[in-house]
Order: C-alpha cells, then sequence, then structure tokens
C-alpha cells in the first residue's frame, strides 16, 4: 500500500499525495477544483446526478455543491484513509453521497442506492485525473461498478418505454382473467430451474435418469424441449408481457401451474392455477388489496430467470440446480433444440436469403462479442452481472454433462455439478399439492373494480404534478417514461410545456383503457 501524505499547501489547506502523485495542488487546491470545474460544469443540467470518480479530499464536490446545489453529487473516495481525512462541506438537504473502500456496502449495492433509474438520463462522471492515476485498480473497479449500474437501468428505461404500456393492459386483463389461485408451500427438496441456452440439451437424460428426485421448474422458452423429453415440470414461471412470450406459450401443458405477474402475457388456458407474483406493476395493489387474493411480493427483474431464482429464494431452503443457463451463444446458436423460435425463423428463410444467412445476421446483432465458439452481447453481460452478485452461496449449482458441452461464463456463486448432486435426494411433494383457491371475486366484482381504477387514475391527472403520490407517479413513468425523464431534467421555463405534453399522452392512453375497460 502505497504511503499518503497530507500536509498543508501554501493556501493553508490540507493537499494529499500518494508515493510521488500529488492528488492536489500543494499550492491551492480550492483553486485548483474551480479550475478543474470550470471546464465541465456548462455540461451539468442544474438536477442532474454527478458522479466523481477519486473524490480525493472532497475539493471537487464541494465546488461542485456550490454551482449545482439541487444536483445529487456521489463522491467516490479511492482511499479510506482520503476519504477519513476530507475536508469538510457544506451542510444542505442534499448532502454528498460517499463511498470508500471498507465501506459497509460493496460499491455496486452503494450506486444502486444512491442513483435512481430515472437520474440516469443526463448523469455526468467526473474522474479527478490526480487520484485516478495514484489508484488505478481502485478506480477501475469504481468504473466498472459504474458500468454495471448504468447497463441495468438503462435495460430498464427502455424495456419500461416499450413494455409499460402493455404491463398496464395486461395487468386489467389478466386480473378479469383470474380463477384458481395458488398458495406454495415452503421447499426443503432440491429444485431444478431450466432455462432454454444450448447446453440444456446435455442434461436432459439426466434430468430423466433422476426426474424423482427433484422439483422441476421451467421457464417458458425451455418447455419445448423439456416436454420432446417427456420432462413435464411442475412449475412455469413467466413475467415477459409481449408476442414471443404468447408464442411460448403455446406449449405450455394443461394444467400446470403458472408462477406470473398480472403484467405478464395472458394465458391461453385460462384454468390453470396461478401463482400470484406482485411485482409493483401500477394498479396492481388495488386490485388485489382483497386480503383473500394470495401472491408474493417480488422485485421486478429484467429478466424471467432472475424472479424465478428469487421466487425459489423466498419459498425454498433446499438447493437450486440451474441447467441451460449459459448467458451465451454457441457459435449461432441462442437457445435449445427444439425451440419455440424455430419455426418463424424458418419461415424467413428462402433460397436467396437461407437459413444459416438469418441466424448469422441475428448472432452479428444481438450477440456480436466472440470468444472461439461463443458469443455474448450487453444484454446477456448485463444479466451476467445480476447473477453474479445475486446468489446465496452454497446452494446454487449449475448442472453440466461434461465440460466440453459447459458454458464458458463463469458465475462464482454457482459452482458446476453432475448427476451426483441428486443421489441423495428424496422424493419431493409436488407443486400441485398445494392448496388452490377459487377467485375471491365474481366477473362483475372485477369488472367494478377495474372500472374504479381508471377513474381513480384520471381523477389522479388532475393533482398538481408536484404533489403526486407514489402510486401516481408510478403510473405516469410506466406509461410515459421518456416523458419523466424529460421533465426531471427540464428548467424552470421549459418545465410547464414538457409537463402539458407529458399529461396529454397519459390522458391519451388512460382514455384508450376506458374505451375497452369502462
Amino acid at each position: 500500500m502505497e504511503q499518503i501524505s497530507i500536509k498543508p499547501a501554501r493556501s493553508g489547506e490540507p493537499a494529499a499525495s500518494i508515493g510521488s502523485v500529488h492528488i492536489h495542488s500543494i499550492f491551492n487546491p480550492e483553486k485548483e477544483a474551480q479550475r478543474f470545474l470550470d471546464t465541465q460544469v456548462e455540461g451539468i443540467r442544474q438536477k442532474a446526478a454527478v458522479v466523481i470518480i477519486g473524490s480525493g479530499l472532497g475539493y471537487l464536490d464541494r465546488e461542485l455543491k456550490k454551482k449545482r446545489p439541487h444536483s445529487t453529487i456521489i463522491a467516490i473516495h479511492l482511499d479510506n484513509r482520503l476519504y477519513h481525512s476530507r475536508i469538510q462541506s457544506s451542510a444542505g438537504p442534499n448532502p454528498v453521497k460517499r463511498w470508500y473502500p471498507g465501506s459497509e456496502k460493496d460499491i455496486v449495492s452503494f450506486l444502486f442506492e444512491a442513483l435512481s433509474e430515472t437520474s440516469i438520463r443526463g448523469l455526468r462522471i467526473l474522474e479527478w485525473p490526480a487520484s485516478v492515476k495514484a489508484l488505478p485498480r481502485v478506480a477501475e473497479q469504481a468504473v466498472r461498478a459504474l458500468s454495471t449500474v448504468i447497463h441495468r437501468y438503462s435495460g430498464n428505461i427502455s424495456t419500461t418505454a416499450a413494455f409499460g404500456r402493455l404491463w398496464i393492459k395486461n395487468t386489467l386483463r389478466n386480473y378479469l382473467d383470474l380463477q384458481n389461485v395458488m398458495v406454495p408451500g415452503e421447499i426443503s427438496e432440491a429444485v431444478v430451474l431450466a432455462a432454454a441456452g444450448p447446453s440444456l440439451e446435455s442434461t436432459l437424460d439426466i434430468l430423466k435418469k433422476y426426474r424423482e428426485h427433484f422439483q422441476l421448474w421451467a421457464l417458458p422458452s425451455s418447455l419445448p424441449a423439456l416436454m420432446k423429453a417427456n420432462l413435464e415440470p411442475q412449475l412455469i414461471i413467466t413475467t415477459d408481457p409481449g408476442y414471443w412470450a404468447r408464442l411460448h406459450s403455446r406449449y405450455f401443458p394443461e394444467n400446470v401451474p403458472l408462477a406470473m405477474p398480472l403484467s405478464a402475457a395472458p394465458r391461453q388456458n385460462t384454468d390453470s392455477p396461478i401463482v400470484l407474483i406482485s411485482q409493483g406493476t401500477p394498479g396492481e395493489d388495488y386490485l388485489l388489496q382483497n386480503s383473500k387474493w394470495p401472491r408474493l411480493h417480488l422485485v421486478s427483474r429484467g429478466t424471467v430467470a432472475a424472479t424465478a431464482i428469487e421466487l425459489w429464494k423466498k419459498k425454498s431452503t433446499g438447493p437450486l440446480i440451474i441447467t441451460g443457463l449459459d448467458l451465451c451463444w454457441n457459435d449461432l446458436r441462442s437457445h435449445a433444440r427444439p425451440h419455440s423460435f424455430d419455426g418463424w425463423i424458418a419461415s424467413l428463410s428462402s433460397r436467396k436469403n437461407p437459413i444459416n444467412n438469418i441466424l448469422w445476421e441475428r448472432a452479428e446483432k444481438l450477440a456480436p462479442d466472440r470468444s472461439g465458439i461463443y458469443r455474448s452481447g450487453p444484454a446477456l453481460k448485463t444479466y451476467t452481472d445480476w447473477f453474479r452478485q445475486n446468489l446465496p452461496p452454497g446452494r446454487v449449482f449449475r448442472l453440466i454433462h461434461d465440460d466440453l458441452k459447459k458454458s464458458p461464463v463463469v458465475i462464482p456463486g454457482a459452482p458446476d455439478c453432475g448427476p451426483e448432486i441428486f443421489r441423495t435426494s428424496g422424493n419431493p411433494p409436488t407443486v400441485h399439492s398445494f392448496s388452490v383457491k377459487s377467485s375471491p371475486e365474481s366477473f362483475k366484482e372485477k369488472q367494478r373494480k377495474v372500472r374504479k381504477l381508471i377513474s381513480r387514475w384520471k381523477d389522479s391527472l388532475e393533482s398538481d404534478y408536484m404533489e403526486v403520490n407514489n402510486e401516481t407517479a408510478e403510473l405516469l413513468y410506466t406509461l410515459d417514461p421518456g416523458g419523466v425523464l424529460e421533465l426531471g431534467q427540464s428548467g424552470r421555463l421549459e418545465y410547464p410545456e414538457i409537463r402539458i405534453r407529458h399529461l396529454t399522452r397519459v390522458r391519451k392512453i388512460i382514455n384508450q383503457l376506458e374505451a375497452v375497460y369502462g
């Protein structure tokens, strides 16, 4: 560890150095921070979030606080000794948020807490050059952590923009279709979660041989391969709201329970019992406020696999064995065979556009990063980061057939295992044995509740936008995330016009819902 020296500068303020690198000016650290900030501040909007990598003794964040008092300022100190020796910042209603090595929270968790999803637009990152030069490894760790947060939040924003309206429509329709609701019990036996990565094909024989030793949970895209191998799951987890989810649902076995939020794509077979997942979609709490509606509260994730793991963490004390969660492509193959997309992709081919060309173009677009025969892309890397940070140690394993067919993407919290993982397991009870309750409300009662909800939404839009409650704010963001982000970055003069456009778009969507359900 490099020696840190903190001595008074000629101006009398403390100045730090690490080894031979001066973190701050030995003449006037405050003036140095002011000059640096003068070259950056024009690009920082008044309410923008700003992350300072290498905050040193805190001169830069103090000066930034003076110039942008309404900004969210996040200071990353690259050494705990610099953090504990920092200068005092001016007090105020919006204090600087700080992290340093040795903090109670790891840097990724800290950044997720310090930054909100809506703050990503307009986010500015400032690097204090001397700190980064003196402590490059910690600086690189901070940059990687920030990249993880930005990618995940950006993915969430894109998903909300693409599917927010559909989430609302699905929520209303699925609520009206609710009939049998299942109450899952605690699980102590092994659970196998089947995803649809190419490696699933190589583990199907193992699953068939030891089928009586585990509960089989399936993601929708894995069902064609599982059903072809006569492996019927005991639970299907589905969260995706759009057309492709409906394509997967053609392979849902009859009467197999579905774990799903109301925002998921509507079911083709409404007789299957539902494990209700509550993920905070606007209107969900109002519709399901009846205590007779049993539901599991799970945080919304960007991928159904993450939701399935959160469900397992909530209800199981036993091990989880994952298969087919490759988090990469195998050459031009993104999924196991057969797959719901096979027929659709084949239908696009022609003599002038053969199927291999289609597969190649799809791979280049979705997974452009190559390593040998394997491919990855931005979405897969974001998912990988989540799995690496959120698996309970010692309880999760990845089932492989042999080393030649396993995924090259390593998840430290999920070591590889073979069929020996099942040999000590007993025979588990099926999910079907858990209690099933009929709808506690009639269809007409549910219709009336939907109409009241839409009326409630319309009334809420007449409130002063600065005083909206959390429910209304979530509705506005779900239906028009771009408008909310634009408002958050707007100045005082442009704010009223942007607000009018935003509310007009939201009212139009709600009026469309009223035309269908009102």
